[in-house]
């Protein structure tokens, strides 16, 4: 994890232990600043999800997210 943001897991295992989701365990990780990859290997370890299983979650995530702020896209480089 992040040398900056190596904080303990128990934070996201109590979250579990009280019926979290992994969207909301994701959420919160980010919230405290975690990367997009550490994030989601919390949930693949507190879910014991295979890595793919969880990276589709994350990636639900920022496509539900990027339609909540409009459904902005990246445009191709050829375009900036």
């Amino acid at each position: 994890m992040s040398a900056t943001h190596s904080q303990a897991p128990e934070k996201y295992l109590s979250m579990l232990q009280v019926g979290a989701s992994p969207r909301d365990i994701f959420m919160a990780a980010r919230s405290d600043g975690l990367k997009n990859f550490e994030c989601t290997l919390i949930v693949a370890g507190l879910f014991q999800l295979e890595l793919h299983e969880a990276r589709k979650i994350a990636h639900a995530i920022y496509s539900e997210s990027g339609a909540a702020a409009g459904g902005a896209q990246r445009r191709p480089a050829s375009e900036t």
